[in-house]
């Protein structure tokens, strides 16, 4: 992206922001009320000035939450600006990346997610800072 001011151009970066820690996940069949026992793993969140994304991964399942901001960047990769996209992947399946979302329930420490289409919804809460920030470890899986 440029940006112009009398006669001069200047390239801007979008530098993510992200953060990364140990977590508790479980999901919830909505319809039914079942719930999964609790899951150890870690949890993630990044941000820039186009799109931000949050997760949950585990040996169980992997999930992602993610929005875009930026009209340009959206739609230059195929999504609406301002929709919520969540993907799950699970038994080494990778999910669909553009998957339709809700974000059920959110604050500073946890998240409740699901996809349109599911009866399932998904959930974590974040507990130490990971001092590594393996955030992009995290979002790999």
């Amino acid at each position: 992206m440029t940006a112009c001011c009398t006669g001069l151009t200047l390239v801007v970066r979008a530098e993510a922001g992200c953060a990364a820690f140990e977590a508790i996940g479980w999901n919830e069949n909505l319809a039914s009320g079942a719930k999964s026992g609790l899951i150890t793993g870690g949890s993630w969140r990044c941000s820039n000035t186009y799109a931000a994304g949050a997760g949950f991964v585990s040996d169980d399942y992997a999930v992602t939450v993610h929005t875009c901001f930026d009209e340009i960047f959206c739609s230059d990769r195929g999504f609406e600006v301002g929709a919520i996209y969540v993907q799950v992947n699970k038994d080494g399946i990778k999910g669909n990346f553009r998957a339709r979302g809700q974000v059920l329930k959110t604050d500073r420490k946890s998240m409740k997610v699901k996809q349109v289409d599911s009866d399932v919804a998904y959930s974590w809460t974040d507990g130490e800072y990971n001092e590594f920030n393996t955030a992009s470890l995290l979002i790999e899986r």
